[in-house]
């Protein structure tokens, strides 16, 4: 019996050998116009730090007095963005160095018809994935295929991304561990703006896996004959490596490809798009803490969910008994609802030996909505109940229900990464 031939890892334009190694994007002539002008041989550049943004540098000389903003076009590519300009010459018209960022991405090609489109993903979570071929006779497992709604998406490992991830972890910062392309499932050619969408909500599933921003960037489109006929480059959002729990039992590709399957099928409905958008970005903001800042974010999260799931899709309770109802009610009703636990875990000890003016509190969203509360308003009589262990605890249980929130919404089953367990693979709450 012949065996599957094991497909080809994809390969990306740019490459990150070491943790935040600066990419070079384009050389040659560029034009800055912003009051007077300039042209000059110079490079577009990605540094990685303090924070990722794209920059640009040439040489010459300015036609007068720069100012602060404009715009910057690369020679015979038909390709301009807008600027902000950092460094300058001291006088009007001396020759020198001009530097800046460029704002927003900037597009090389047009709108060209494309096969494929080959983006690059900054600090996703090395995972066991099905076996792709990265050399002669040298294989690894990292790929995760998503598919829906007439797209495909294959998320490869770059071939080093064990040395990457160990780098990462000693260092801190940001690397490109990830290749994916985007196809359509028909083989059918596609334009720049129509993988807005799809990229958008696959941008967004990979964020919520890794607990981190981790939005496809750096695309490069090919056409049918494997020529380069597009480019478009931008810092978009990307988590800094290191510090944040996720609930992508890295283990279990296919618990991705689920989840995928049932976020694709909610943005589909349209109604859920937004708030989807809303709830992680909420999601992933909070993850990122303090811990205080963090449980706000994060109850606003499941406000907005509990309304979401419960007033506007199943309808279990109107708008007007919805907003009578107390944020412990509310989110009690949403956690009961997506059949999650509501005792607070042994694990967090501070958060469960916690009193509201001596008496027990009830369970764990009692002791969220007292918390976030106390943090939020002034105190109306008693003493408060905020310890920096408490904080903690809510802070940590808030993001465990939003996430197991969010995975039931969706229809995921079998095992998750726990954050009250150090990370430990556990079984969800309703497998």
């Amino acid at each position: 019996m012949a065996t599957e031939a094991i497909p080809r890892a994809n390969e990306g334009l740019y490459r990150t050998l070491t943790p935040n190694a600066e990419v070079p994007i384009w050389s040659g002539r560029l034009r800055i116009a912003a009051g007077a002008s300039v042209a000059g041989r110079g490079r577009v550049l990605m540094p990685w730090l303090p924070t990722p943004a794209l920059r640009f540098e040439l040489e010459g000389s300015p036609s007068g007095d720069l100012q602060t903003e404009g715009t910057v076009s690369l020679w015979g590519q038909k390709a301009r963005g807008r600027c902000l300009i950092t460094s300058r010459p001291l006088f009007p018209a001396m020759p020198g160095k001009i530097e800046g960022i460029v704002n927003g991405p900037l597009a090389i090609g047009g709108t060209p018809q494309m096969a494929r489109l080959v983006v690059h993903v900054i600090n996703f979570p090395k995972f066991l994935g099905r076996p792709i071929e990265v050399g002669k006779r040298s294989w690894l497992r990292g790929r995760a295929s998503l598919a829906g709604n007439g797209w495909k998406f294959t998320i490869d490992a770059c071939p080093h991304v064990g040395q990457l991830v160990d780098g990462l972890n000693a260092t801190g910062g940001y690397a490109i561990t990830h290749v994916g392309v985007l196809e359509r499932e028909d083989g059918a050619l596609f334009r720049p703006r129509q993988a807005a969408d799809p990229l958008d909500r696959i941008g967004n599933l990979l964020s919520f896996a890794s607990g981190a921003w981790a939005i496809p960037q750096l695309y490069v489109g090919v056409a049918a004959d494997g020529r380069q006929v597009f480019r478009e480059c931008g810092a978009r959002p990307v988590g800094r490596w290191g510090g944040h729990s996720r609930w992508f039992n890295d283990l279990d590709v296919e618990s991705l490809e689920r989840a995928f399957v049932g976020f694709d099928r909610l943005w589909a409905k349209g109604v859920w798009r937004e708030p989807l958008k809303l709830l992680i970005y909420l999601y992933v903001n909070a993850n990122a803490g303090p811990p205080d800042i963090g449980l706000v974010l994060a109850q606003a999260a499941l406000e907005q969910m509990a309304w979401h799931l419960l007033v506007n899709d199943r309808k279990v309770v109107s708008a007007d008994g919805f907003g009578k109802l107390p944020a412990a009610d509310q989110l009690r009703l949403l956690v009961s609802s997506c059949g999650i636990p509501l005792d607070t875990p042994s694990s967090l000890q501070d958060l469960a030996a916690m009193r509201t003016q001596g008496r027990q509190v009830t369970d764990g969203p009692d002791r969220i909505a007292r918390l976030r509360n106390d943090f939020v308003h002034p105190p109306s009589g008693g003493s408060s109940a905020r310890t920096h262990g408490r904080i903690v605890d809510a802070w940590r249980l808030s993001l465990w229900y939003l996430e197991l929130a969010l995975l039931s919404l969706m229809g995921q089953s079998g095992t998750y990464r726990s954050r009250l367990n150090s990370g430990e693979v556990s079984s969800l709450p309703w497998s």
